[in-house]
């Protein structure tokens, strides 16, 4: 990520609802006696810092990289944030384990998401629960390019980000570039924020055979946050695994 991105990450997706996808996740795990939790591409914290509002319990959050680490590291100091991949991690027998924000799209191939699953399984306690959301890579896109512009205005500042998600008609990869504009009323500065990233689309059944191969045995997929069952119409999709 640029320098910038990284900085202003959280305000960049301020109207991200985190807390609806952080009060999915706690209700899917009422049955389940959690003592400790793994968050894998945490990010800026936020998830994390939610969770442990609610359930007061150890958890442990990974991201590759630094900048999101520090400004999750200044969120909450009793979560263990650290940068490390899911492999060097000591800590086993995770109860719950989540990777929000489409982290599973960032494999650019099979072999590493079957082998990134499988880093999972092994991390997980016998009865865990393991939740994670995705790109449908069975949704239909009219074209192969699509824009869109969100806006997020307040006292202090406002911010415009178009996006621009392209598709690669010959491969799985598609390419979401942002053009962000932040104008901040009180210190009277403007910044321009122009950044790329590239993420792959998986089908549903492809990541459902993944898990399948990493010792998966229940796979639950739903529509994005939701007890819906998915459909093609349906761009973003859960996995609830055990």
């Amino acid at each position: 990520m640029s320098n910038n991105f990284d900085k202003y990450y959280d305000l960049i997706f301020l109207n991200k609802n985190y807390k609806k996808e952080v009060s999915y996740i706690l209700k899917k795990t009422k049955l389940i006696k959690i003592k400790k939790i793994l968050d894998i591409g945490c990010g800026t914290g936020t998830h994390s810092n939610l969770i442990y509002k609610s359930k007061k319990t150890r958890i442990f959050a990974l991201d590759k990289n630094k900048s999101s680490i520090a400004i999750a590291k200044n969120k909450n100091k009793n979560i263990n944030f650290s940068c490390k991949d899911l492999k060097s991690l000591k800590e086993n027998n995770f109860d719950l384990v989540i990777s929000m924000f489409n982290v599973v799209n960032y494999f650019k191939n099979l072999k590493q998401l079957v082998f990134f699953f499988k880093g999972v399984k092994k991390k997980s306690s016998k009865n865990s629960l393991f939740i994670f959301d995705a790109w449908n890579g069975s949704f239909i896109f009219n074209t192969k390019t699509v824009e869109e512009k969100r806006i997020i205005k307040n006292k202090d500042i406002m911010l415009t980000n178009q996006i621009k998600s392209t598709k690669n008609t010959s491969s799985k990869k598609i390419s979401l570039t942002y053009k962000i504009d932040i104008n901040f009323f009180k210190e009277s500065k403007k910044i321009r924020i122009n950044h790329t990233l590239i993420q792959y689309l998986w089908t549903p059944k492809e990541i459902k055979n993944a898990l399948i191969l990493a010792g998966f045995k229940s796979i639950i997929i739903n529509n994005s946050f939701t007890d819906k069952s998915f459909s093609k119409k349906d761009l973003k999709i859960i996995f609830l695994v055990s």
